[in-house]
């Protein structure tokens, strides 16, 4: 009987992937990926960045949750928000790979 090797199974290669960034000065903490900026996420930063100086210039906590709320916050993070409103608007945009 002839001894037989297996040939060992080709492990997937890590590659290193470099994306554009871009921001804005009037939205910060908002990160945008990629060439092709979404018109659809710049209107969602700006909108989190109008809830953001609201809330930090003497808004009402309430209306911070009801707004929250209504963009499907859960609890824990709206607390985070009130703890550092700066939470609010630090968000990446069109990653173009999974965070984790």
């Amino acid at each position: 009987m002839a001894n037989r090797t297996r040939k060992a199974a080709a492990l997937p290669v890590e590659r290193n992937v470099t994306a554009k960034i871009s921001y804005f000065l009037d939205l910060p903490g908002a990160v945008f990926f990629g060439d092709n900026i979404a018109s659809a996420d710049i209107d969602h930063a700006a909108h989190m960045q109008k809830i953001r100086v609201c809330f930090e210039n003497g808004g009402d906590q309430d209306l911070l949750w009801i707004d929250c709320q209504e963009m499907g916050f859960d609890s824990r993070e709206i607390s985070q928000f009130v703890a550092n409103p700066a939470a609010i608007t630090n968000c990446g945009y069109g990653m173009p790979f999974a965070l984790g």
